[in-house]
Parts: C-alpha cells; structure tokens; sequence
C-alpha cells in the first residue's frame, strides 16, 4: 500500500546525487538513476536512466538474467547469509549459475 502520489522504489536501486523523481513514478529493482536525472515516467527493472527528462540509456543486463535476478529474490536474504555470499556478487553470470 501506498499513498496515491507518492514514488515506489524498488529493491537495489541506485539514485544519483540532485535527481528527481516526480510523484506517482514506479523505479523497478536494480535500475540506476543518472545525476540530476528529472524523472517523469516509470522505470524498468534494472535499466540505466539519465537526462533531463531521464530516458532510458541501457539495460544493465539481459531480459534472461534479470528474470532470475528478480526470482532470487536476493535482497530479502538476512545479514548474516549477504555476508557469507558478498563475494559471489561480484560477477553475475556465477551468481546467477550458484543460486538460480
């Protein structure tokens, strides 16, 4: 639930410094917001956004490899388990073949 005008932002998502994000917009897990990025519309998972108004640079990986991403569901995995696996997110095509 959330209030009507207000942004949702997802699991890993990295937002660069004096960006804007208007109310109502959707920013999907593991998208990456460019500096000083005016954000109008929604964001797709894990693609890279910039400008002013942000449009969509790239995505940061294949349609494939987000999918599992997103099943992993990493990012709800407590402390102590990130911790033990840090090291495994360093290359994401292992990460995806260890866990997925």
């Amino acid at each position: 639930w959330r209030k009507q005008n207000s942004a949702l932002i997802g699991n890993d998502v990295w937002i660069g410094q004096a960006a804007v994000i208007l109310p109502g917009i959707n920013i999907r897990n593991g998208a990456v917001i460019g500096a000083g990025a005016v954000v109008s519309k929604d964001v797709e998972a894990y693609s890279i956004v910039a400008g002013v108004p942000a449009k969509m640079i790239k995505m940061r990986f294949s349609g494939d490899i987000i999918k599992k991403i997103e099943n992993s569901c990493w990012w709800d995995w407590d402390y102590e388990t990130i911790k033990e696996r840090i090291n495994d997110f360093r290359n994401i095509d292992d990460f995806v073949r260890k866990y997925l």
